[in-house]
């Protein structure tokens, strides 16, 4: 087992903003995240008001409730981002967290998720894994692995363990060296402990055709395992680290301090040491030329970790199969989710072969979301469309009613009333009281311009009509701007506090 230094922890405002981040990607409710949050004090240490005691808290009350999944998550922000030595109380969390999720587990047996450790010379590793062969079901099914970046514990992972049935695949979920239970020291040749995991589990599944799910940093070691292991036969990432990353030193300067400290004591150096120690990881253009598997790669173009230009190296392999997805979003893409979810793991599905039928079910649940995410606020060419809607309800108005239409101008600005509901928030509004926010949702819904559609064809009502189309406009245009529902604090989805 490697000892690592102690590196003093991140501040409590970084750890607020990126905690925030990694709540929602764990469905921890928004409420309770911020509430949790406001009774912080410091950063570190055990008092009632630190960040370990918090959540622990928050943990320990659910648990006490009966619902272990939820309490697993809370513990793992109570660790979060990593453990040092002699910070205890993270360290209870840590241990926590893995006892909550094991009586989740427990109490679910037809799930059939079951603990696997592997011992290696230089330390050990665990993982959760589901679907495997029993004496009861010999048959091997394709396996896919899922790994998270630096700060993510294989607990989180709940969710995909319990459709392992579902999807007709094995999977096995584990953590990336030095995170969480896994005690490898984080180097170059990190990747080693998936071939490792692939030798172990070659009895229980069919470990030729693997596909990785591995997000950030555990991309960059997925694909470097891939390299030299053809039983892996494609990887989806996000926001994995290539090259750039690792020699840029304009970009290196800019790189969150949280991120620093958390590489600093996963690789055992001083934080002032990591991009030397580093520099030497990036993947080369002849490695990546060499990496002719299937590649799936969600870049965030507001990434302030890993630079958002990252995947363009992998296109400079023409004739490897790569699909690029760019979300306006922050690193991780934490606003855009259920979209990245259904892709990387259809991604992992096509590369392990898995039976057809569970790939086709995944297809159409991405095109279903592609549709409904048509008219977006979040992504460039959804406020394209969505100023195109809104021009053209316009229009349709002004030739209805005409351009000096009363009801067509009133209910164009109608929808905002619940602006002046929240009028403590001028002058700005970026931030709504909360008490303001469900009006201001209810009233930029498309459900309320749809249901006026429907009152006008049934009364066969032009003044109907024009307030539809008014109310439409005024949607429209706000989501051409970037301005969709608001989060429960106020906010506009995607923006932090």
């Amino acid at each position: 087992m490697t000892t690592l230094p102690t590196v003093p922890g991140p501040a409590l405002a970084e750890l607020r903003r990126y905690a925030t981040l990694h709540a929602r990607a764990q469905e921890i409710p928004e409420e309770r995240c911020r509430a949790l949050l406001e009774r912080m004090t410091a950063a570190h240490g055990d008092g009632p008001g630190s960040w370990a005691a918090v959540w622990s808290g928050a943990g320990d009350v659910l648990a006490d409730r009966g619902r272990p999944l939820e309490a697993s998550r809370c513990y793992g922000l109570a660790r979060f981002p990593y453990v040092s030595d002699g910070d205890m109380p993270r360290r209870r969390a840590a241990r926590r967290c893995v006892e909550a999720f094991d009586d989740w587990r427990r109490a679910r047996p037809g799930l059939g998720v079951e603990r696997l450790d592997i011992a290696l010379p230089e330390g050990r590793f665990a993982c959760w894994t589901a679907g495997l062969a029993t004496h009861a079901r010999p048959a091997r099914r394709p396996l896919v692995v899922v790994m998270g970046g630096i700060v993510s514990v294989k607990e989180q992972w709940a969710p995909i363990l319990a459709r392992a049935k579902a999807l007709g695949v094995a999977l096995a979920v584990t953590e990336m060296p030095g995170v969480g239970e896994n005690t490898l020291p984080y180097r170059a040749d990190g990747c080693r402990m998936l071939g490792a995991l692939l030798d172990r589990l070659d009895s229980r599944a069919d470990v030729t055709r693997t596909g990785v799910i591995a997000l950030s940093f555990g991309g960059h070691l997925a694909l470097r395992a891939a390299l030299d292991d053809p039983r892996i036969r494609g990887v989806a990432t996000v926001g994995a680290p290539l090259h750039r990353f690792f020699r840029d030193r304009d970009w290196q300067r800019r790189v969150p301090d949280t991120t620093v400290r958390t590489l600093a004591h996963l690789i055992g150096c001083r934080p002032d040491r990591v991009f030397d120690t580093m520099r030497g990881w990036a993947l080369t253009g002849h490695e990546l030329q060499r990496l002719t598997i299937p590649v799936t790669y969600a870049a965030a173009l507001r990434d302030d970790i890993v630079p958002p230009d990252e995947p363009d190296a992998l296109l400079r392999a023409p004739r490897a199969p790569r699909e690029i997805l760019r979300l306006d979003d922050e690193h991780g893409a934490p606003s855009e989710l259920p979209r990245l979810r259904l892709t990387l793991l259809r991604a992992a599905l096509r590369a392990a072969a898995a039976p057809p039928a569970r790939r086709a079910a995944l297809t159409a649940a991405l095109a279903a979301r592609r549709r409904d995410a048509a008219w977006t606020y979040r992504a460039p060419l959804g406020r394209a469309v969505s100023g195109l809607i809104g021009a053209t309800a316009l229009a349709a108005g002004v030739h209805v009613a005409g351009a000096r239409s009363r009801t067509l101008w009133t209910c164009a600005v109608l929808p905002d009333v619940a602006l002046l509901y929240g009028i403590a928030a001028a002058p700005t509004f970026e931030r709504l009281p909360r008490y303001a926010v469900r009006p201001y949702n209810a009233l930029h819904s498309p459900a309320v311009p749809a249901a006026l559609f429907a009152a006008a064809a049934v009364t066969r009502s032009r003044a109907t009509a024009t307030a539809a189309l008014g109310w439409l406009a005024h949607i429209a245009v706000d989501r051409a701007f970037g301005y969709g529902p608001r989060r429960p604090d106020g906010l506009r989805r995607g923006v932090d506090a």
